[in-house]
Formats: structure tokens, sequence, C-alpha cells
């Protein structure tokens, strides 16, 4: 019994995650996907630049 009920919870579970992520897709569709901000791009930069930094010892942009 126990089990039938994880069972039955992990499937809910596992419903929840698709029906969630086609709502997400559909709300993309009909509005429109959010457009990230500047702040949000000059995140991603400075975190590339940290990560190349670390992985080369030189910076992103040196020749």
């Amino acid at each position: 019994m126990k089990r039938v009920l994880i069972e039955v919870y992990l499937g809910l579970a596992v419903a929840a995650m698709i029906v969630g992520r086609w709502v997400l897709a559909l709300t993309h569709f009909v509005f429109g996907a959010p457009k990230p901000d500047e702040n949000y791009r000059q995140l991603r930069e400075a975190e590339s630049e940290l990560f190349v930094r670390r992985v080369t010892g030189r910076r992103l942009h040196d020749a």
C-alpha cells in the first residue's frame, strides 16, 4: 500500500512538472519570451570573464 502511494505521488509530481513546462511554453508563445535587461547581460558577461580567467589564467578579450 505504501509503495502504491509513493508511485501515485511520484506520478503526480511528474505530471505537474510536464503541465508546468507546457504552461510556461504557452505563456512564452502568447506573451513573448521575457527579454533580459542590461544588468542581466552585464552579469552574464562578468561570469563568463571570471570562468575564462579561472580556466585559462588569461582575460577573455586578451589576444
